[in-house]
């Protein structure tokens, strides 16, 4: 496959701001090229195009108003799943895609029990498209597919977007997708970037410490990667070092899951005597990180 086309899809991996540069890198590797056929010279040029292309856009974001229409969107997202619609970022690849993952989201959540009414949901092609400046597609529906309830659901998804401040397109039934008039500005993970790029390294900030703590606090594993049932190298993780401190660091070894973290997490509280104490000694000003000299 050639370059030009390797190059486009860096281009929309990285611009999606739902990658990391590792992943974009495999992702390319894998889907661009034929295994049998990628030299050293093809592994070597998409990792210096990805870096190139993450620096462009972490420079362009410094421009991004705050909050982004991406950011307006999560919180349309986040309100519409407190009113028990199932809301789901990229749900795969194609159309065909989101209902499955919506159903596994349903029945993970207890089915009726869980009193969810509806979902909503946009995929991979709605990005590029919204990428391209055509705006952003959301399906939606009735959770038991009652197309009457489909339309309520619909008129809730569009008042919570709206409310969000993003104007929508919709002709007011089921068979028509919503249309969010959106840039899609999706910024990357400030921590994650920042290890990546190279701008922090082993013994990090306090302030990035307070980051890396409050997503650990919270158990936020959307915070630890892409996946929720494994890590991949490359992530925050904290360990003890030699001489029983507690550190925070970057990760060159695959961690089989995230009870590993959490068991590491467990490990380190001795030393630090919790994490919650870290965590309100850092917030109420405190210079030292708990159990460090």
């Amino acid at each position: 496959m050639s370059r030009s086309y390797a190059s486009e899809q860096i281009k929309l991996l990285v611009w999606s701001g739902l990658r990391s540069q590792k992943e974009s890198r495999r992702i390319v590797l894998e889907d661009c090229f034929r295994p049998e056929d990628v030299t050293a010279a093809d592994a070597t040029w998409v990792g210096e195009e990805v870096a190139r292309v993450w620096s462009a856009k972490l420079e362009e974001e410094r421009s991004w108003p705050t909050p982004t229409d991406w950011d307006r969107l999560d919180a349309a997202f986040a309100s519409l799943r407190a009113g028990g619609i199932i809301a789901l970022h990229q749900a795969g690849y194609e159309p065909s895609d989101g209902p499955p993952m919506v159903a596994e989201e349903y029945h993970a959540r207890g089915v009726e029990k869980s009193g969810l009414v509806g979902f909503c949901f946009y995929h991979w092609q709605c990005i590029e498209r919204a990428l391209e400046g055509h705006g952003l597609r959301l399906a939606c529906g009735d959770i038991g597919g009652d197309p009457q309830r489909g339309v309520e659901i619909a008129r809730r998804v569009v008042a919570a977007v709206e409310a969000a401040s993003l104007r929508t397109a919709w002709d007011g039934t089921i068979d028509d997708s919503i249309r969010v008039d959106m840039r899609w500005q999706k910024r990357s993970p400030m921590l994650r970037a920042e290890l990546e790029s190279g701008a922090i390294r082993d013994d990090p900030s306090e302030g990035v410490l307070l980051e890396l703590l409050s997503g650990i606090e919270r158990g936020d594993e959307a915070f630890l990667g892409s996946s929720a049932s494994a890590m991949r190298p490359g992530r925050p993780t904290c360990r003890c070092d030699a001489s029983g401190r507690a550190r925070t660091g970057w990760s060159t070894a695959r961690v089989p899951t995230i009870g590993t973290f959490r068991a590491r997490r467990r490990a380190c509280a001795k030393h630090t005597r919790s994490w919650s104490t870290g965590l309100a000694r850092l917030r109420d000003g405190g210079r030292r990180f708990p159990g460090r000299k």
